[in-house]
């Protein structure tokens, strides 16, 4: 294995001579994650391997594909930032380390779904069903402007309130019919019905041109294919990673043409959608085939799509804002706003925006006017906020560390859990917002993970039997339902391996 990836380093070092030291540093950076992950004694969900593999597609693929943003960079701009990207993957590993090693409890309480443990399936199918058409309901009659008149008179923030109730609904919906599709407890034309409701709550989640939107049913619906098969659900994951992938490609110029600033919304209607998902993917289409005439395009606009994706550039740019244009660090201001963003807006009407940091960011580099950011955002990601609040080399060590140290926690947490519990679902929710970070700033990435894990966990919960569980072993270890799930090829976990102390509660 580890020769497979020297060799594969040796050639891409020697298919790109001019910034052979940078690669190196990008790969190295994730190459020591790995390397870490891999001799620990106990590591939990891979969430870690997940920020590996981010760290060099981001920073690497730009200039492995020879991208025409670098093209005119100097090589010592590129290393620089690659230098960057080496000490967060090292400051990662350390906080990782420091997190992973703690003695797992001799007790906890798991919270295991109700499906698994003998209900009637055809209960189970007709509840996902249900779920299902009432988050469809909600967010068709949203797209049409029919429930604006009632928020009229309600209080602020009630809104927010009930797209999150509609995304609990959608949550629930996708794990029972993933669940019960995967383990064939539903027939022929059930299944067909299921996916049906799914893609058309899947267009209607998107239907604001971000893909995001849709990110809790599609891992809502993989876990219940997971828990169903006792397999990954390889197929379904490839599917949705190509359907998100199209597109991604152009739903940057979709949400340009259509976001309305003022009313923070596309103002479009449900008939409106057939002909606005047939200009998107006409869009998506002719970036695909063909690539150079969308970019020119593109430009002609004043505005490239990789501009906005392409983390390397991003990180280049806010040094060379720094180092030599004299832009003041931000000192923090941007994660300052975190704890205001977590405030309902039903509490709080005239709180921030959620992607304050990210305006922020921008006007203050000079990226952006702050009229530009009421209609769209360039991205940045978490390594270039930090370098532009911390400075190099110390913001790529406090976001390493403090990053590093989350997960290894959370992996730790995830030992103890059998898969088949609200807990796992809840962590696994968070390795999908993990994996979608690269373009977020922080006060996006909380928040929007916060809203996640809330919804995941409201819809969840009446689905659930509270249970203690007690290690088999004397001191610290993982519990047996655990080393099961490791043991069974990602199955799921057997509770006769563990003792309970007391029997199945209904929350």
């Amino acid at each position: 294995m580890f020769m497979l990836v020297f060799g594969l380093i040796c050639y891409l070092l020697y298919a790109q001579a001019s910034n052979a030291v940078a690669l190196l540093k990008i790969f190295g950076g994730g190459l020591v994650i790995v390397f870490v992950w891999l001799r620990a004694k106990k590591p939990g969900i891979p969430i870690v391997l997940i920020v590996a593999a981010q760290l060099v597609a981001v920073f690497g693929l730009p200039i492995l594909t020879r991208n025409e943003v670098l093209a005119d960079a100097p090589p010592d701009a590129i290393s620089s930032a690659a230098t960057e990207a080496l000490v967060y993957g090292l400051m990662v590993s350390m906080g990782w380390s420091w997190g992973i090693n703690r003695p797992d409890p001799k007790r906890h309480e798991s919270l295991n779904f109700r499906m698994i443990e003998g209900q009637d399936s055809s209960r189970v199918v007709r509840l996902s069903f249900i779920l299902l058409t009432a988050s469809i309901a909600y967010e068709a009659l949203f797209s049409a402007g029919m429930l604006d008149r009632l928020f009229q008179f309600l209080p602020t923030g009630v809104s927010s309130v009930t797209s999150m109730a509609s995304k609990a609904l959608s949550l629930g919906g996708g794990l029972l019919g993933g669940f019960t599709v995967s383990s064939r407890a539903m027939s022929v034309s059930q299944r067909t019905l299921f996916w049906g409701l799914f893609w058309i709550q899947f267009a209607l989640l998107i239907s604001g041109y971000l893909i995001s939107s849709a990110t809790g049913l599609m891992s809502a619906t993989c876990l219940g294919s997971l828990i169903g098969s006792r397999r990954p659900p390889i197929k379904l994951m490839v599917i949705l990673g190509l359907v998100c992938a199209f597109f991604n490609l152009t739903k940057f110029e979709m949400r340009e043409a259509y976001w309305d600033p003022d009313t923070n919304s596309t103002n479009q209607s449900l008939k409106d959608l057939p002909d606005r998902y047939m200009e998107w993917a006409t869009r998506s289409y002719t970036a695909l085939v063909s690539p150079e005439q969308h970019r020119r395009e593109q430009e002609k606009k004043g505005q490239i799509l990789y501009d906005r994706v392409n983390n390397l550039s991003i990180l280049m740019f806010v040094e060379q804002a720094v180092q030599r244009e004299s832009y003041p660090l931000l000192g923090g201001q941007t994660y300052s706003l975190i704890p205001k963003l977590l405030i309902p807006r039903l509490f709080w009407p005239d709180k921030p925006r959620a992607h304050a940091g990210q305006e922020l960011l921008n006007v203050h580099f000079g990226r952006q006017t702050l009229e530009q950011t009421m209609r769209t955002y360039i991205a940045w990601g978490l390594l270039a906020e930090a370098y532009g609040n911390f400075g190099p080399i110390w913001g790529a060590a406090i976001l390493g560390v403090a990053l590093g140290f989350l997960l290894g926690r959370v992996e730790a947490w995830s030992r103890v859990f059998a898969l088949k519990s609200l807990q796992s679902f809840l962590i696994l929710s968070f390795a999908v917002q993990i994996g979608t970070s690269f373009e977020m700033v922080a006060s996006v990435f909380v928040t929007s993970t916060f809203q996640l894990l809330v919804a995941v966990a409201a819809a969840s919960y009446l689905l659930v039997d509270r249970r203690t569980v007690v290690t088999s072993g004397p001191g610290a270890g993982a519990s047996n339902d655990s080393e099961d799930f490791n043991n069974q090829e990602h199955g799921i976990p057997d509770d006769s391996s563990s003792t309970d102390s007391s029997p199945p509660k209904k929350t």
